[in-house]
């Protein structure tokens, strides 16, 4: 099996929990959703159509907004703006409050396809809002806005010749003028910069990029039974395009040398000043906010943390190495190490009514940087006789199928498992691996 499939699968989960990066854990995060949009609807847009025949409304939103709306220190004439693509048209900009009483802002963007094919809009095209330079988050307590509805409308894109009308809601944080920002994914444009709503904004200033990353803060949370830890950096948007802090730079935390996996935990975590955002919350340009990343925590000794940049300039520039006292432990030391995978043990377990086979191994990192078992070998292999085993989606067992992509530090060991899906309990198994360099190593399992 590819070790791209483990990956995807992984990924699949993971845009299910997120759709919203972007992980696995307990709590998604607002501003992966930020890309949702609601109720669409297909409407024909060719003007010069016969105007005897009535247009088909069967699918048109054709409801007035509900809820205790606010249309007041709303900007009213929404200019129209468009791309090779597509044309954009805010409408219907409104405030609102949710069920606890706290503001919402709502507003609609008319969709047109410029194009003589279907036009995807529901990850490639984003519609952001932002306060003080910060992105808002989803507005999913509001009466008037329902996220999974709204998202799955819009999926299958605007198509050739017609408009799709999405609506929007998001959280306002307080009075200051909130800012839509259309951007395209593919692209990397940003399209359709506008206010929304009347008010201040402090100002911001674009600034000449430091390489170095300090980290200012660190610590520890348990969310929802699980525990974590987190690092602060400050970062500043250098460029012309909302950014947010994983788009600059990649953090990766290790303990006792293996890679603790980011988690992406909801902004209701984070301090009440205002001045946090998370590592995937977009900022305007020119803007700086303190990024507190969270990593799910390995063990009780003290992380490593390794930033680099991720900029076309400096892409892999290390600019942020150190360790960081959270627990107090001082973690397990680097030994002399070659390069290797090395089959330790096997077992098999039931799952969902089928016998699955699980083969531990051991990937030493005789390397001189940080490396995981996806980058030493390129496909694994399982078969019983000739026939070819199917890799299982487990998610509930305690190690992670993502682990060949897990880094680990030079002079460090880590346990990998292979799973695959047997097709009897007698027959004995044989797993092939293919090393990056085109080399073949198979390993045989009796499964007496």
């Amino acid at each position: 099996m590819k070790k791209k499939q483990v990956y995807y699968a992984g990924a699949l989960l993971c845009t299910s929990l997120f759709l919203s990066s972007c992980n696995n854990d307990k709590k998604e995060s607002d501003s992966t959703k930020e890309n949702t949009k609601v109720e669409a609807t297909q409407a024909d847009t060719d003007k010069k159509e016969d105007t005897s025949k009535k247009e088909d409304t069967s699918n048109k939103d054709t409801s007035e907004p509900t809820g205790n709306t606010d249309s007041k220190s709303v900007v009213t004439g929404i200019k129209t703006e468009k791309n090779k693509k597509l044309e954009f048209s805010v409408e219907n900009v409104r405030k609102s409050t949710d069920n606890s009483g706290k503001p919402v802002l709502l507003f609609d963007i008319t969709y047109k396809n410029l194009t003589d094919s279907t036009q995807s809009i529901d990850l490639d095209i984003e519609a952001l809002v932002f306060q003080n330079g910060k992105q808002l988050g989803i507005a999913f307590d509001s009466p008037e806005y329902n996220w999974a509805e709204e998202f799955e409308a819009i999926s299958d894109g605007v198509k050739a010749g017609k408009s799709l009308t999405a609506h929007y809601g998001y959280n306002l944080v307080d009075d200051s003028v909130a800012t839509l920002v259309i951007v395209d994914n593919l692209e990397y444009t940003t399209y359709l910069v506008q206010d929304l709503t009347e008010g201040s904004a402090p100002k911001s200033e674009i600034t000449a990029s430091g390489k170095k990353l300090d980290i200012k803060a660190s610590g520890t949370i348990n969310d929802f039974g699980t525990d974590y830890f987190y690092i602060d950096a400050d970062f500043t948007n250098n460029t012309d395009t909302p950014v947010a802090f994983c788009n600059l730079f990649t953090a990766r935390a290790y303990q006792d040398g293996i890679e603790c996996y980011e988690s992406y935990l909801t902004s209701d975590v984070l301090p009440e000043d205002g001045s946090y955002t998370t590592a995937i919350d977009h900022i305007l340009p020119g803007y700086t906010y303190t990024a507190r990343i969270f990593f799910k925590k390995n063990s009780d000794s003290d992380p490593k943390i390794v930033i680099t940049d991720t900029s076309d300039d400096n892409f892999g520039e290390v600019v942020s190495d150190s360790t960081h006292e959270i627990f107090g432990k001082e973690g397990t030391k680097a030994e002399e190490l070659k390069t290797d995978l090395t089959f330790e043990k096997s077992e098999i377990i039931e799952h969902e009514g089928a016998k699955v086979l699980l083969a531990y191994f051991t990937f030493s990192n005789g390397e001189k940087e940080p490396q995981s078992v996806s980058f030493l070998t390129s496909e694994d292999v399982g078969k019983q006789g000739d026939v070819q085993l199917n890799a299982p989606y487990i998610f509930d067992l305690p190690f992670d199928l993502r682990d060949t992509f897990r880094y680990v530090l030079p002079g460090y060991k880590f346990t990998v498992v292979y799973a695959y899906t047997l097709n009897d309990t007698t027959t004995p198994v044989s797993i092939t691996l293919t090393y990056t360099d085109g080399l073949e190593k198979t390993f045989d399992i009796n499964l007496n």
